[in-house]
């Protein structure tokens, strides 16, 4: 098949055309597909492997085990280190604990069990979330401070 291209010079005063080497309609004669043209994309090789990205399971989430080695389960999180642990004073029930501050005051000192620093999360007496500076003050020990006296709920986790 052949095609003819038709330029009036009075439509196109400035063209310039070149004779060069003709193109191909055959895909398979083209070369270079194989060529790694986008580095910046991760390859669907590097799924799942070390340095690579992790898979998504049915649900849209990471698998726990591309996360971390060790098991996950409910009585373990996972730590910095890449590594599912055991919190320390043991499995359910131990990471998250749970204060109440009945009487007003613009101090609240929260003793704890949980072995470790903390999340802190301030429900104040209307059940609004509240963000006071919270301080800790040893391994076992929280105080949380408002600028004026409140009650309200302290969750650790």
């Amino acid at each position: 098949m052949s095609a003819e291209l038709v330029i009036e010079r009075s439509t196109c005063p400035d063209l310039v055309l070149s004779a060069g080497t003709p193109g191909t309609t055959d895909h398979g004669a083209l070369s270079g597909l194989n060529d790694d043209d986008h580095t910046q994309y991760q390859l669907r090789s590097e799924q799942s492997q070390p340095n690579g990205y992790p898979s998504l399971d049915g649900s849209a989430l990471v698998p726990s085990d591309e996360l971390a080695t060790g098991t996950a389960d409910n009585t373990t999180f996972l730590r910095g280190d890449g590594t599912w642990a055991v919190p320390p004073g043991g499995g359910v029930g131990s990471i998250a604990e749970e204060f109440v501050q009945a009487a007003p005051l613009a101090t609240w000192t929260v003793n704890h069990t949980l072995g470790f620093r903390p999340a802190v999360t301030v429900i104040d007496g209307t059940g609004t979330r509240i963000y006071p500076q919270v301080d800790y003050v040893g391994a076992t020990q929280v105080v949380i401070s408002h600028s004026l006296p409140e009650t309200g709920t302290v969750l650790l986790s």
